[in-house]
């Protein structure tokens, strides 16, 4: 329970005193049988007095003394006797204490978890704001992945296999781990629920506050857990949320730790203002954190049919409805307001000293160079905060229409792919087992993926990630990937129509790309002409498969986006990975992705938007259009040389780009 288990004695000032349970005994060699933490503090708290779990007994003389305040017991009260025990006034602190402690340790492993199994992951465009369990896996790729970490299923190259001792190691470690968490939620909950009784209003104390906000442990372990986007995971670590739900009530009852769920969950939040979304401050409370996994849970509830369902298929509902309800009774109270955390854009005291006061530099002092510094400096940092606002005006924009629900089987230029494995009223012509316990059990997994994409769609300036679900079939997607910044398909916009077969997820779903330019244009040795997708996770291509009930379409969205759309697709290619004295030939098709890139992927869509992303289309070309006239620019520039094939066209294409822009933002 301490971070030291002997003491010297108090009273014979020789002996060692072990610390130990009072509901526990010496043996005859003089060694304390000390319980397990958590079952000691329950065990207190199942008794009608106030009581401290442990004791000091000195092994010399047997005095003892409670470990919390100090009272000395006499000399009838024997080490088991614990009808005998006092009320102590410092039992709470000293449990809270001890659960902090443990809940430190917890945290800490929770962190580091990465490392000891040698598990790091991409901060590129990788969506996951804590990692699910056990997807992660190293393979090493060619030129363009040298040194890259993909999760397990999402690699496309050939020439790699999975470490699954790996994955199962994770699993393994991060198991233990919620089984430790799990009891010491559970020891907090019941500390805070003893303590409350039957007042109206209750207080915990300050000691008993500034104790759980050592640190901010609790705040940042109840972080690591909302933070979680992915109900999949959620729903297969149950146990684990349904005890966070009640720890969560528990604290709200508590008007000092309601303060603790409102304001920032980290030092680093409230210093630099950051959220889960990316957004300023004012989105850092576990309270706001805990919304992406409300907003899953009510798709999943929404969206399931009422009516019998098998044990499994009722205990991940049962864990959804319990999160739904959580948060809204959290929200309900701590009201609509939340406090407000500094911007992410501020000066700080020194900063803000240097510029005014006694220390000011007056005209003769400065030079000419350094006023010169100082005025591009000054320009620097107004550039900086444009570009910071159109940053966030973009993301605030786009974020409402990342994800949909829209009628998908139409007819025309709206047809979805799949749509002949449909009837006319929309029922699969495939389905299986008569809606059987296979189908509801496909049905749940399927929603829990959705979920996550509504939440969970990478969202940067550089790249983003857009999906439209047909409202009647969640098993029929469209998905809308802006080109990476840096690479030949940058700002463009490509489509591709997705299908979830019937034994969806024991094997992949179907994807087709679509900006093909009408079938004529191939974008990359991993995107055909004909819209067929290569990708190791689809089963068109060598590398890392589809694990059933594993792999998600989420992972297939940003293995495209990440993995297929790169900046030298060129070493996509099998077998031109390791080239390495192939530059000319790589930039050759550079220019011709570029070509293509401004062509159908930015012109193309401007002239003839998707009708399925159509306002989110205008808005990003809306949004983003001095920065495609600048690349228009650039990819001009880069084409080099006037008498390449290429050049005049890509002059004309985009000038044409230009204009179009132009009418867009007049709109």
């Amino acid at each position: 329970m301490s971070s030291s288990n002997v003491t010297n004695c108090t009273k014979c000032q020789q002996g060692k005193a072990r610390k130990c349970s009072i509901a526990c005994s010496f043996d005859g060699k003089g060694k304390a049988n000390i319980n397990n933490d958590v079952n000691q503090i329950q065990s207190t708290l199942s008794n009608e007095s106030i009581q401290c779990p442990d004791q000091w007994v000195c092994v010399n003389c047997e005095f003892s003394w409670c470990a919390a305040c100090g009272f000395p017991f006499d000399s009838q009260c024997k080490v088991g006797g614990s009808k005998d025990s006092h009320n102590c006034r410092e039992a709470t602190n000293y449990d809270i204490n001890c659960i902090v402690t443990n809940l430190e340790s917890i945290y800490n492993q929770y962190t580091t978890v990465q490392v000891r199994t040698g598990v790091q992951r991409s901060k590129r465009y990788f969506p996951f704001n804590i990692i699910p369990t056990g997807i992660f896996c190293g393979l090493y790729g060619g030129k363009n992945h040298k040194n890259g970490v993909w999760g397990a299923g999402t690699g496309f190259g050939g020439h790699r296999r999975e470490g699954k001792s790996n994955q199962r190691r994770v699993r393994k470690f991060e198991k233990e781990l919620d089984c430790q968490a799990e009891s010491v939620l559970k020891s907090l909950t019941s500390v805070l629920k003893n303590k409350r009784g039957n007042q109206l209003q209750p207080i915990i104390g300050f000691s008993a506050s500034a104790l759980l906000g050592r640190q901010n442990v609790v705040g940042q372990l109840i972080a690591c857990l909302v933070m979680n986007d992915s109900m999949i995971d959620i729903c297969a670590r149950g146990s684990l949320y349904m005890q966070l739900a009640d720890l969560l009530e528990a604290m709200a009852q508590y008007p000092e730790l309601l303060m603790m769920l409102k304001g920032s969950s980290s030092e680093t939040d409230r210093k630099s203002g950051s959220s889960v979304d990316g957004n300023n401050g004012s989105d850092a409370s576990l309270i706001n954190k805990m919304k992406n996994i409300y907003e899953q849970s009510k798709i999943i509830v929404s969206r399931f049919k009422d009516g019998k369902h098998d044990v499994n298929v009722e205990t991940d509902l049962g864990i959804a409805r319990r999160l739904l309800e959580c948060y809204e009774k959290l929200a309900t109270v701590a009201g609509k307001q939340m406090p407000s955390t500094p911007s992410v854009i501020s000066v700080s005291d020194e900063e803000d000293s240097g510029m005014t006061g006694d220390s000011e530099a007056t005209s003769d002092q400065v030079s000419s160079t350094s006023k010169e510094e100082c005025l591009k400096n000054m320009e620097d940092n107004e550039v900086s905060s444009e570009h910071y606002k159109n940053i966030s005006s973009y993301k605030e924009g786009l974020k409402p229409l990342q994800f949909k629900e829209c009628p998908l089987l139409g007819t025309g230029f709206q047809c979805h792919t799949y749509s002949k494995y449909f009837d006319e009223s929309g029922s699969n012509k495939q389905s299986i087992d008569n809606n059987g316990v296979h189908n509801k059990k496909r049905m749940l997994h399927i929603l829990k993926e959705i979920a996550s994409l509504a939440t969970n769609l990478p969202l940067e300036w550089e790249s983003s990630i857009h999906v439209r679900v047909d409202h009647e079939r969640v098993d029929l997607l469209k998905a809308l990937i802006v080109g990476p910044k840096g690479t030949p398909y940058q700002n463009g916009v490509f489509i591709f129509d997705i299908y979830l077969p019937p034994d969806y997820p024991q094997v992949p779903p179907k994807v087709t790309f679509l900006t093909t330019g009408g079938g004529k244009v191939r974008f990359n040795p991993n995107l055909y002409h004909d819209g067929k997708v290569c990708l190791s996770l689809l089963g068109t291509w060598d590398g890392p498969s589809w694990q059933p009930w594993k792999s998600t379409l989420l992972q297939v969205l940003v293995s495209i986006q990440s993995l297929i759309f790169v900046a030298d697709p060129y070493y996509n290619e099998p077998g031109f990975e390791h080239h390495t004295n192939s530059q000319g030939a790589a930039e050759e098709e550079n220019r011709s992705h570029r070509y293509n890139t401004l062509k159908y992927a930015i012109l193309g869509a401007l002239q003839n938007p998707d009708p399925s992303f159509k306002d989110l289309i205008l808005m990003h070309f809306r949004q983003k259009k001095d920065e495609i006239m600048c690349q228009c620019d650039e990819w001009v520039k880069a084409c080099g040389d006037p008498t390449h094939h290429l050049y005049n066209k890509l002059v004309e294409t985009a000038d044409n780009v230009k204009l179009e822009l132009v009418k867009v933002s007049t709109l």
